[in-house]
């Protein structure tokens, strides 16, 4: 009986692995034909998930981000307000107006830094990262090893494709 309930799980665990790598491959394959010079020369080398996205971790870079966000502008008014110390025969109208232009965006930011102040712990999956290894014809008609990155979403839609690894399309719906 245990062994029977054991291969049971394996079959389903495989099926459902299947099932979603197939998914990731064929919004891949989608998103090539749609942007690749020559789509009918892909082929397929590698995808490996690098990285499950967590609500936590997405709200951890919402606060990091914001948080940056607001010390730049208040170094802005620092700035804003030094000129208008050093240099008093400049009309300073243009001063005021950015400093009171990143007041108003701190008092939003922060609003929003609070909303996003969740719990850094919450672990529900939001999506997936992985790098996908392929090759295709080059704009010269050569065949090139690419890498890229890859996002996808909880259910492994794909989301976006790039050279570059960053987290900016998964989002907490």
């Amino acid at each position: 009986m245990k062994k029977t309930i054991t291969i049971l799980g394996l079959t389903l665990l495989m099926v459902s692995c299947n099932s979603n790598e197939s998914k990731m491959k064929s919004g891949i394959k989608d998103y090539l034909d749609k942007n690749a010079k020559d789509p009918k020369s892909y082929e397929f080398v590698e995808l490996k998930i690098l990285d499950t996205v967590t609500v936590g971790e997405v709200n951890k870079r919402i606060v990091d981000d914001l948080t940056y966000d607001i010390e730049s502008a208040k170094k802005d008014i620092v700035f804003q307000n030094k000129l208008i110390t050093d240099y008093p025969s400049l009309p300073s109208t243009e001063q005021k107006a950015k400093i009171k232009d990143s007041e108003t965006q701190i008092a939003t930011l922060t609003k929003e830094l609070e909303a996003n102040k969740k719990d850094f712990k919450d672990k529900n999956v939001v999506g997936y990262v992985a790098t996908h290894k392929f090759r295709i014809k080059n704009g010269f008609g050569a065949l090139d090893l690419s890498e890229m990155f890859v996002e996808f979403d909880k259910d492994f839609n794909f989301l976006e494709m790039d050279k570059n690894l960053n987290y900016s399309v998964i989002k907490i719906k």
